[in-house]
């Protein structure tokens, strides 16, 4: 880890500023001088913007005295002046935060001269979207060009929008009634959950401009970490003619679709899963009641009947039972994608020396109309009568 590299008395700085690696990105701990050859005092900062290092702040401490801020060297972010840093010119070193705070005050003068360039290219369309939108504190622009001129840049703007799931309402009716249940009550009422904010996504525009034209735009929308496997349409048609601000409502609209869509998924996972759970709650080992993505059950099965003269005896007559663990998943895109399904043999293993258990995909065809038409009561019927089919024959102690 980074802060245990550094010297003990540095180490509170820079567990704040690697606590946000969208923004920086320190690295590369070394002695500053022959006097501290076991302790690092110095490194570099790399300042991220549109998710890549842009340029790097080198940070070097005085640990003899810390009441003195650090010196900053940022070759590619020259005359920064005192004045536009003022959490280094009011150092304090009983805030650990007081780096991290500075190093946003330099990110603050880097993105106040990209704006700059971009407004200096003289490009009028490219003037307006900026000013449309520069009101917004986590815009981040960048000019990606090593020109002046207008005749070949790219100008990117990347900024965040949320992303509200809208859960269906599915009995209104009981909704209601409980929220009449609330009101005349004469019990206190406890205080209410803060609201879970909403996840963002960030979206990424690159303008590519020549002869002071915009000439071709490309865009790319990223999900927040909790939805990065989920499926969404694409991104809706940017035409050349249409402002940012235009195209930004164009998104909101989008954003409200693909929040509804993720709503109706989560719901129709739930209710799946739940009657899954309901339908078989003998079989249940564990479920996952917060996203709804996977539960576990052990199913026995008898196996085959043999004809031989020994299933004559009333002994051979009891079936012998064949166990296997069911681990059912649910992608976040149900119900377009089917689950699936995998069964672990309860004794085999992989090898001889594995703790991996044998481990197979139960085949389920759900033919063309999928899933998503298929009611719950179906749907376990059917994976049901797989498992009874296919749990017999499904490792080789059991053939």
């Amino acid at each position: 880890m980074l802060p245990n590299a550094m010297h003990p008395k540095l180490q509170p700085f820079i567990t704040s500023v690697q606590a946000h690696p969208d923004q920086f990105h320190p690295h590369n701990p070394r002695s500053a001088s022959s006097s501290h050859a076991d302790k690092s005092t110095r490194l570099d900062v790399g300042v991220t913007f549109l998710g890549e290092v842009r340029f790097v702040c080198n940070v070097v401490f005085d640990t003899a005295d810390l009441s003195f801020p650090p010196d900053l060297i940022i070759p590619d972010l020259p005359s920064v002046s005192l004045s536009s840093l003022p959490a280094l010119a009011n150092w304090d070193p009983a805030n650990p935060n007081a780096l991290y705070t500075t190093l946003l005050e330099i990110r603050k003068v880097y993105q106040e001269r990209q704006r700059a360039k971009i407004k200096a290219l003289g490009v009028e369309r490219l003037q307006f979207d900026l000013s449309s939108l520069e009101h917004d504190e986590n815009l981040e622009c960048v000019v990606e060009s090593n020109t002046s001129s207008a005749r070949d840049a790219k100008v990117s703007f990347r900024f965040s929008m949320p992303l509200r799931i809208d859960m269906p309402v599915t009995n209104p009716e009981e909704k209601a009634q409980q929220e009449q249940l609330v009101s005349i009550s004469s019990s206190p009422s406890p205080p209410l959950p803060s609201p879970t904010p909403a996840p963002h996504v960030t979206i990424t525009i690159k303008f590519h401009v020549s002869a002071s034209d915009v000439k071709r735009i490309e865009k790319r929308l990223d999900l927040p970490p909790d939805y990065k496997d989920v499926y969404i349409p694409p991104l809706p048609d940017y035409p050349l003619h249409h402002t940012m601000l235009d195209y930004v409502m164009e998104l909101d609209q989008y954003l409200q679709d693909v929040g509804r869509r993720l709503g109706l998924q989560e719901e129709s996972r739930k209710e799946f899963l739940e009657y899954m759970v309901a339908a078989f709650r003998g079989q249940v080992m564990e479920y996952d009641d917060e996203e709804y993505e996977y539960a576990a059950f052990y199913f026995e099965v008898p196996a085959p009947v043999k004809r031989s003269f020994e299933n004559l005896t009333s002994a051979a007559r009891q079936p012998k039972m064949l166990g296997a663990l069911v681990n059912l998943h649910l992608s976040q895109d149900y119900p377009e994608i089917p689950p699936e399904i995998f069964l672990q043999s309860p004794t085999s293993f992989t090898s001889l020396d594995s703790h991996i258990p044998e481990t197979i995909h139960l085949n389920l065809d759900w033919g063309k109309a999928g899933v998503a038409n298929v009611s719950h009561q179906a749907a376990a019927m059917k994976i049901r009568t797989a498992l009874m089919s296919q749990i017999p024959t499904a490792f080789p102690e059991f053939r």
